[in-house]
């Protein structure tokens, strides 16, 4: 990739860089198709944010039940 002029970066670990993008985009997607408002709309509503927490939440402990570590 990088000898055509993407950039890109190699992990030893790509679970691991698969459930950090999983942890953000799945709660992220769930929670602004659900309550159709934008992220930050989200982020600003209190119980929206509440809502995303637990989404946030609910995907780490699914991570950690599958052994993936993260920090």
């Amino acid at each position: 990739m990088t000898d055509a002029g993407l950039e890109a970066t190699w992990s030893a670990n790509i679970t691991q860089v698969v459930w950090e993008k999983f942890i953000f985009l799945s709660p992220t997607a769930t929670a602004t198709s659900y309550f159709d408002k934008n992220l930050g709309e989200v982020r600003s509503t209190p119980a929206c944010r509440e809502a995303f927490a637990q989404l946030v939440d609910e995907v780490m402990q699914l991570a950690s039940a599958k052994g993936i570590g993260m920090a």
